[in-house]
């Protein structure tokens, strides 16, 4: 269990940094194609301040989700391993008797 948990742990760990990494990627080609559109005033940053809260949202909804299907597996691999367990040992509790 704990295996099963260290390693999906280890995924999202992985899926997060990833996004993070990426995000100078994005933010740099979307500064590139501002700049090809033509000048903007300085005065409203309101394309780069929704960019950056749309990654913002888009890290949290990776995050919660990456927690709630780790969860499910969990139980999931609870529930089947706890199954297993009482199919293997009834016959071998009945052959002891």
């Amino acid at each position: 269990m704990l295996i099963i948990f260290s390693a999906l742990l280890a995924l999202m760990v992985i899926i997060v940094g990833v996004l993070v990494f990426f995000e100078d990627s994005v933010e740099a080609q979307f500064h590139l194609a501002m700049e090809a559109a033509g000048p903007v005033s300085t005065e409203t940053d309101w394309p780069e301040q929704a960019l950056q809260q749309l990654f913002g949202t888009v890290v949290a909804a990776v995050i919660l989700i990456s927690m709630g299907a780790i969860g499910v597996v969990l139980l999931l691999a609870a529930f089947f391993t706890k199954r297993m367990n009482r199919r293997i040992m009834t016959p071998a509790a009945a052959a002891g008797q």
